[in-house]
């Protein structure tokens, strides 16, 4: 494969009527995103636009994912903007963008109106309300290879000032592939997403599914603020696997309740940050009711206590127990470490060996690689690598540099 599309157009082949995306309002299976993506992408590519970033302001919710997909069809790729984003963190972006086309939903339709942006406005639905045309998205195809951009994520970096980190078709396909082999998951899978689609955690949460053909349901934000009526939905959702912000678990503060779900639904996997982990081992949570299906936990973003992993090994003694690490500049994940052995509380976590296709190493001041023991600077190479900071060579000269254990030819 090389490009993302295929994953999606595979699943919708085998899995036409298998939903994809959903969120309180609608639902979508496979083939209809294929079609709506199609007729989006028809529309976007009539301009003759090729490679250019396309900006996304929407409700995070399914008709946002089909847009993005569109998006592709079209040739460009997607930047996600938040509507709940200052005009100035927006403006910032869309100064260093320089979007061919600015696309919103009708909730937002007068939106750019107040941003540093004159260019191209298209209405969501209407492109979506489109007819595809088959000829035009196929000669766009022809032309598309697997190091042309899929999107870029902005991060606010230590400066306070967004980076556009771009991410090609190869990375997502190869980190899709990894993460649904190394994990398991299928089309019995169903993701309940509350990551935003401008954060790299939701990487996993889009492209795992279209690579599975699995089902995402999108999870309302405003849920987050009422408990009980958060895994309330989830329950009539039938969601079996999340991958949240610390936040947003927090939030979550009946854990009884959390742990009730998991056992109504039989979820089996789940992807946390570990401090939502450790308030569980912390609160004791499992001596009093146990998540009865539990075969896998993962967790990223954070630095995994030993002593709150050693709680949850001791009460899933037979589970898989996997920390998984990286950047936004690595799609998402670069390592990841599978707990195979007893780990003291004193010690950490490791964050283990390089992901399938993403090779990664420690190096040390003088340019050595670092032997046991010696401490360094940690390196990434290989297809998980993005493509650099959009717009900006400077800070990508910085930070994509070359290997340092060999110059004979040019590598990242």
């Amino acid at each position: 494969m090389k490009n993302v599309l295929e994953l999606l157009e595979r699943t919708a082949a085998r899995l036409p009527r298998q939903t994809a995306f959903a969120d309180q309002q609608c639902s979508y299976d496979y083939q209809t995103v294929v079609n709506i993506a199609g007729s989006v992408g028809s529309a976007l590519a009539a301009n003759g636009d090729r490679n250019c970033p396309v900006a996304v302001l929407m409700e995070r919710g399914a008709p946002c994912l089909v847009t993005l997909m569109g998006v592709l069809y079209s040739g460009n790729f997607y930047v996600v903007l938040d509507p709940e984003m200052p005009a100035e963190r927006v403006n910032k972006i869309l100064r260093t963008l320089q979007p061919t086309a600015l696309i919103c939903d009708e909730a937002h339709k007068d939106d750019p109106a107040g941003l540093d942006y004159d260019g191209k406005v298209y209405s969501a639905e209407a492109l979506a309300a489109g007819q595809a045309q088959p000829e035009l998205l196929q000669t766009v195809r022809r032309r598309m290879i697997d190091t042309d951009p899929a999107y870029a994520i902005f991060t606010s970096g230590s400066t306070g000032n967004p980076k556009g980190v771009v991410v090609n078709h190869r990375s997502v396909l190869a980190y899709s592939a990894w993460a649904a082999d190394t994990f398991g998951i299928s089309e019995k899978t169903i993701f309940g997403n509350q990551t935003p689609f401008y954060f790299s955690m939701s990487v996993l949460d889009i492209y795992t599914t279209l690579a599975a053909g699995a089902e995402l349901q999108i999870l309302p934000k405003q849920l987050f603020a009422f408990p009980v009526r958060l895994l309330e939905y989830m329950n009539s959702r039938k969601v079996n696997t999340i991958y949240w912000v610390p936040t947003a678990l927090s939030i979550v503060a009946n854990w009884k309740l959390l742990i009730r779900y998991l056992n109504e639904r039989q979820v089996n996997t789940i992807y946390w940050v570990p401090s939502a982990l450790s308030i569980v081992a912390n609160l004791k949570v499992l001596d009093f009711m146990m998540a009865e299906h539990i075969e896998k936990v993962l967790f990223a973003g954070e630095v995994m206590p030993a002593k709150q992993l050693n709680y949850w090994r001791s009460k899933y003694p037979n589970a898989l127990f996997a920390n998984l690490f990286g950047p936004t500049e690595t799609t998402d994940i670069c390592t990841y470490y599978i707990v195979d052995r007893e780990i003291k509380d004193t010690e950490s976590v490791p964050i283990g060996i390089a992901c399938d296709n993403c090779d990664s190493f420690v190096v040390t001041e003088d340019g050595r690689l670092a032997g046991i023991g010696e401490e360094g600077e940690l390196y990434a190479r290989g297809s998980f690598l993005a493509m650099g900071y959009y717009n900006d060579p400077d800070k990508t000269a910085a930070a994509f540099v070359q290997n340092p254990l060999q110059s004979h030819y040019p590598e990242r």
